[in-house]
């Protein structure tokens, strides 16, 4: 069987190393994400254990589509009964890149009509279309004159973890923060005892995310919308059942081990307090310090550890001048409290990342959703020390 694992742009290095370290085979990756060949094991493995992907697709056909009307008979010549039952509900999801077919909704409608008229002349009944929870979540991809459709094996985003109760302004989505704690290394930083702090954590999606990792807890345990997987018609549930089982025990030796300090701290009492609820939501509570603090009397808890944040970028000049105040205060922050420390911070534009006196060890571009930014990864370290301008 093949699989295509989605991720956000740029990430797709970081998507293939995750998904190599689950043991999935065969991969390949491309600009929107990795290809990879497997069981439905390895596939249901992906969908519960990644935490950089945003879909995992289970791959049907790839069929020239110039037209809607060569895109209908391409869909129709699927058997979907291995998919759908007459008494379920689909919904077409729809990506695309450069498509002939330009109009997506359209061309999802001509999916649509596809699987219902297969139905209708071979059972005599069809199935219905719910675009709100489906039984069946089907995938279309339009690239130029080609058409490619999948069954979406986990329905809603896998950025959902299931946590999120409350949010607060331009919080980063849980699988980018991911992403980045995995380039910091923060999984092996965290069985080197190494702590963990965010000085400006906004809704708590770093610290959430560093403790699910340090604590070995699956991204996808927590999901309150489940995964569409459960309600396709080929789900195998001795597999998925097994799975879920053995994340439950990880989860449950990771809590009972010795995890690392970690820490979350915000000069604002209202975005405390949405971290917290988050906090608590995901049962972390116990594990995960949320205080309010300026950045200037943020201080360090423990000897060695990661910093990872997400400060303001200010896209008009006057947020951009306060995002500057507060780039610097950052800086001044991590050479009166953090020298020893590793630091990895997303930023908006270059001049924002040279208010802080350290010269960076790495740098990548990351999109944070149509936005791109820089990331900054720090050695907090007197030889690192610079005179900004």
């Amino acid at each position: 069987m093949r699989f295509f694992a989605t991720v956000a742009r740029n990430l797709e290095h970081v998507l293939h190393e995750e998904l190599a370290s689950l043991g999935l085979q065969n991969l390949q990756p491309t600009g929107s994400g990795v290809w990879f060949e497997g069981s439905l094991e390895d596939a249901y493995k992906a969908c519960l254990w990644s935490r950089v992907a945003s879909s995992i697709l289970l791959h049907l056909t790839t069929f020239e589509a110039k037209t809607p009307e060569q895109l209908y008979e391409g869909a129709k010549s699927i058997d979907w009964t291995p998919h759908l039952l007459t008494r379920d509900a689909f919904a077409v999801q729809v990506s695309a890149s450069r498509p002939t077919i330009s109009h997506t909704h359209y061309a999802a409608l001509r999916v649509k009509d596809a699987i219902v008229d297969q139905f209708r002349e071979t059972q005599r009944a069809r199935p219905s279309v719910d675009l709100e929870d489906p039984d069946l979540y089907v995938h279309l991809h339009l690239n130029r004159d080609e058409a490619t459709i999948s069954i979406n094996l986990n329905g809603k985003s896998l950025h959902r973890r299931g946590w999120r109760v409350a949010h607060t302004q331009a919080h980063l989505k849980e699988n980018l923060a991911a992403s980045i704690l995995l380039r910091a290394d923060w999984p092996n930083l965290a069985k080197d005892g190494y702590a963990f702090l965010d000085p400006m954590c906004g809704s708590g999606t770093f610290a959430l995310e560093a403790w699910m990792m340090a604590a070995d807890i699956a991204p996808g345990l927590g999901r309150d919308d489940g995964f569409a997987l459960e309600t396709w018609r080929s789900h195998d549930r001795n597999t998925w059942k097994q799975l879920l089982n053995e994340a439950r025990e990880r989860k449950d030796a990771g809590l009972a081990g010795e995890l690392p300090p970690i820490v979350a701290h915000d000069k604002d009492h209202a975005i405390i307090r949405a971290a917290r609820e988050n906090i608590h939501m995901a049962g972390a509570q116990k594990y995960i310090r949320a205080q309010q603090r300026e950045l200037l009397e943020v201080t360090a808890p423990a000897d060695r550890g990661l910093i990872a944040t997400n400060p303001p970028y200010g896209e008009r000049m006057q947020e951009f001048d306060q995002a500057k105040e507060v780039h610097e205060r950052f800086g001044g922050m991590l050479l009166t409290s953090f020298m020893g420390w590793k630091a990895t911070v997303i930023t908006g534009s270059k001049q924002l990342g040279l208010a802080i006196p350290l010269r960076a060890v790495k740098r990548y571009s990351v999109f944070n959703g149509p936005l791109q930014c820089t990331l900054l990864q720090f050695d907090v370290e007197e030889d690192r020390i610079f005179e900004p301008n």
